[in-house]
């Protein structure tokens, strides 16, 4: 059994890291020209993922009291199948930090530190650096990085409510609370809570990446109530949304 504490870290040197670990009917709050239904079907639209995609990016962490830490980033995301890989490297000498990939509902890692693991895609989570708070499930991260939307977002189990500014919808996965911020019909934030009340974190979708669903940055935070936070930012230098996927590019070696 893979416990929570043993997820090796996403970035070995910097100790940032990835570790294991009934809803209301539809809520019509506001006016405006289109109805709820209509409202969730251009978010759908707007968040339906490519077959393939490639993307290159910036990661930065940062811990109250503590230096930042950078590193690049490549993924590919193989959406027909499944499978994803992403490999962080030092921004200034390249050798690599972390290469993760994703088969289904597994997940193979490995960094400096250690040889090749698994972990089970619903245990395996984001973590960030001082406190370690920054624990949103990788699932939920995986979706932000595709610019997707999960299938329970469009269930019958999930609260949707509508004002003046756009449309919220909230569900619950595994004891957890999700709620998903759309303004004009684009994720504005998600804000996460881990079950029982415990670690909260919010990921702010900022600026737009070109034409795409994308944006030009993910910002996480989290951290003890009443400190700073700790902030895990992903911005993106390229989107390729006709990359090409083929089953060699995911060997989890």
């Amino acid at each position: 059994m893979i416990r929570k504490a043993m997820i090796a870290a996403l970035l070995a040197t910097a100790g940032w890291g990835f570790g294991c670990e009934s809803a209301a009917p539809i809520d019509d709050q506001g006016g405006g020209s289109l109805s709820v239904s209509e409202e969730l079907d251009r978010i759908r639209q707007n968040y339906t993922p490519p077959p393939c995609l490639y993307a290159t990016f910036r990661i930065k962490a940062q811990a109250p009291g503590q230096s930042a830490q950078s590193a690049r980033g490549v993924l590919r995301a193989d959406n027909q199948n499944h499978r994803m890989l992403l490999i962080l490297r030092d921004p200034y000498i390249g050798i690599t930090l972390s290469r993760i990939v994703v088969r289904d509902t597994e997940v193979f890692y490995s960094n400096p530190r250690s040889d090749l693991q698994t972990a089970p895609l619903e245990a395996f989570r984001v973590s960030g650096m001082g406190y370690n708070q920054v624990a949103l499930p990788f699932s939920v991260f995986q979706d932000l990085l595709f610019a997707r939307l999960p299938e329970e977002a469009f269930g019958p189990r999930r609260r949707v409510a509508r004002d003046a500014e756009g449309v919220s919808i909230a569900l619950q996965r595994n004891g957890d609370d999700f709620n998903y911020r759309f303004v004009a019909q684009r994720l504005s934030r998600i804000n996460y809570i881990a079950g029982g009340g415990g670690v909260e974190v919010q990921a702010a979708m900022n600026g737009r990446y070109r034409d795409t669903a994308y944006p030009a940055s993910i910002r996480l935070e989290s951290g003890p109530r009443g400190l700073p936070p700790e902030v895990l930012e992903v911005s993106f230098d390229s989107i390729n949304t006709a990359a090409e996927c083929r089953e060699s590019q995911f060997s989890p070696r």
